[in-house]
């Protein structure tokens, strides 16, 4: 059985031969299926279609040998993209989710020596069914390891600290305005930044705010944090969380555009309910930077019923 794949931007398909011998030892070659499917709506790269044009001529040929009464001796699958032939001889785990789940699927159901290259000419899956007696080839396209789609390996060592030290500070507003002021400082030292003076800005504020959530969650969270931040720079079809394990994993954390860790819940869809409403930002309970924004909540309120402090709280952050 020879099985051959192909795509282009605006579809990918296969073609499945069957080649025989009579009893005079002459061979004959027929086409027994063909398949062919219209690319994603989404854009995406030539080498990942063609790629899914390898997924596709594996499944093909699967569904003929379970449906055919003739015993198949060998199976060649042919291929013009060279970068689908590399990531096949490759070890799936140095690439990224895509490939690498789509190269286990094709190892499934074959081999990694009956994957062959074929002239993009000579390919009949360019038009699935053009041919009648099957194409005339020759093998001899070497093929080379490509880094496309390949993960990036990082041996990194940091000893971090944080930007404030957060027991020198009796308020949450002067921690507020301190990590401002820091900031501004990063900001003004930029020569391609316009240079900021006077009172703190509301925008420096949020930005100060932001900036304390960011360093504790990077202190407690640090590992679910650089989970979700390589799950959303990975392009994948499955949908993937933190462990299990961790201790908010029950939250459903995500992170925003400003890799802030929030919690996710059904909240989510209601729209008339402020940001931070929607998804509060996940601080753990003993954190000293926790314990001063309750009481900067609980002076606000003037000493209140405690209640209505915790209400107001709780709408914006979630303290784990």
């Amino acid at each position: 059985m020879h099985v051959f794949v192909d795509a282009s931007e605006k579809a990918y398909a296969c073609a499945v031969y069957l080649r025989t011998y009579t009893n005079d030892g002459n061979a004959q070659c027929a086409l027994l299926a063909g398949k062919a499917k219209v690319a994603p709506v989404k854009p995406m790269s030539i080498p990942r279609l063609e790629l899914r044009g390898c997924v596709l001529g594996t499944k093909l040929a699967k569904y003929v040998q379970d449906q055919h009464s003739v015993s198949i001796a060998k199976h060649f699958f042919w291929t013009d993209s060279t970068t689908s032939l590399s990531w096949i001889r490759a070890d799936p785990h140095n690439y990224r989710p895509f490939v690498a789940h789509r190269i286990g699927e094709i190892l499934d159901s074959s081999s990694v020596a009956e994957w062959r290259w074929v002239p993009s000419r000579l390919n009949p899956a360019d038009e699935a069914t053009k041919w009648g007696k099957g194409p005339y080839f020759s093998n001899n396209k070497p093929i080379v390891a490509t880094t496309e789609e390949s993960r990036t390996a990082v041996m990194l060592h940091a000893v971090t600290s944080p930007v404030i030290r957060y027991e020198r500070f009796s308020r949450y507003e002067r921690l507020h305005r301190a990590m401002g002021y820091v900031l501004r400082f990063l900001n003004n030292v930029r020569p391609d930044r316009p240079k900021m003076s006077g009172q703190l800005q509301q925008h420096e504020l949020q930005a100060a705010k932001e900036a304390i959530y960011k360093q504790v969650q990077l202190e407690v969270y640090a590992e679910e944090v650089l989970k979700l931040m390589e799950i959303e720079s990975a392009i994948s079809d499955e949908s993937k969380t933190i462990d299990k394990h961790s201790s908010i994993y029950q939250y459903m954390p995500v992170l925003d555009d400003r890799e802030v860790l929030r919690q996710s819940s059904r909240a989510r869809k209601a729209k008339d309910l402020p940001f931070d409403s929607l998804y509060p930002v996940l601080l753990p309970k003993a954190h000293p930077v926790t314990l001063l924004l309750i009481d900067y909540y609980h002076h606000i309120y003037r000493h209140a019923n405690p209640e209505t402090a915790v209400n107001d709280l709780i709408s914006r952050v979630n303290v784990s």
